[in-house]
């Protein structure tokens, strides 16, 4: 793919370019970046994780963005002028009734809104507005550009990982994957958040730290706006996790047993 897209480039018109734009090839080629991509999140999850990340994260306010996150804009980029260029060919109306171009759109509205609140923290970062000694992000306030942007991405991520669904528009079982969308996934969703929330102790969800002059681990008003977004990132995987896959199996068990109705009356 780091051959074929320069050639397509300098020749669109030749064999290659006429190759390329097949509607298979063209889905392969979608397919494998947008999959080099969820490896690219993955990678910048768990690089996040490493020691060194993490003593940088917890004391810089508006750090300077890795290799990884660089790799990611790249891509993020591209997304948006494919995006563009379907809206140029396709028009807005025909754009907008595809609901799959609304996830694409919130997605990359996350991912951008992420970037601009990190160049803000960055900017406000080298103009000394944050001051020039460390400050722990306990001491951070909630609407820090740089704790807004990590939410940002962190909801984006779950964006990423849902327009996955697109692959199952090629699988047999697909109408009925389709049909969770329904009103039976929205009570679901209301029923697991009541019980999830509803059955847990409010503090279990708190963001604590150690206070330093009594040594007793306090709560963090500052945090409120990373404990919303842990919460909503919780119920949301719970969801995706257990509603979604075991309609999907009921989905499969349903076409199964129509194969076999079929096959053996």
């Amino acid at each position: 793919m780091p051959i074929l897209a320069p050639v397509y480039l300098l020749h669109p018109h030749g064999k290659i370019g006429q190759l390329m734009r097949s509607p298979l090839i063209k889905f392969i080629n979608h397919s494998a970046s947008f999959a080099i991509f969820i490896i690219l999140l993955l990678i910048a999850s768990m690089d996040s994780s490493t020691q060194e990340s993490l003593r940088t994260r917890s004391e810089i306010r508006g750090p300077d963005p890795n290799k990884i996150e660089i790799f990611i804009l790249w891509w993020v980029i591209g997304f948006v002028w494919s995006e563009m260029k379907q809206i140029w060919e396709e028009g807005f109306k025909a754009y907008v009734r595809q609901w799959w171009n609304w996830l694409d759109f919130l997605m990359l509205a996350l991912y951008l809104t992420t970037v601009a609140l990190r160049v803000v923290a960055m900017i406000l970062r080298k103009t000394a507005k944050y001051g020039t000694e460390p400050t722990p992000r306990t001491e951070w306030p909630s609407a820090d550009p740089t704790l807004l942007s990590e939410a940002l991405f962190s909801i984006a991520h779950i964006f990423s990982f849902a327009r996955i669904i697109f692959l199952f528009q090629s699988v047999p079982f697909r109408p009925s994957f389709y049909s969770l969308f329904g009103g039976r996934l929205v009570s679901s969703y209301q029923t697991l958040f009541w019980n999830l929330f509803g059955n847990s102790q409010v503090s279990h969800f708190e963001v604590r730290s150690v206070n330093s002059d009594t040594g007793h681990r306090e709560t963090m008003p500052a945090a409120r706006n990373t404990m919303i977004v842990g919460e909503i990132l919780l119920l949301i995987y719970h969801a995706m996790a257990i509603i979604v896959l075991v309609n999907m199996l009921i989905a499969m068990m349903s076409n199964s047993f129509q194969t076999i109705q079929v096959s053996f009356p």
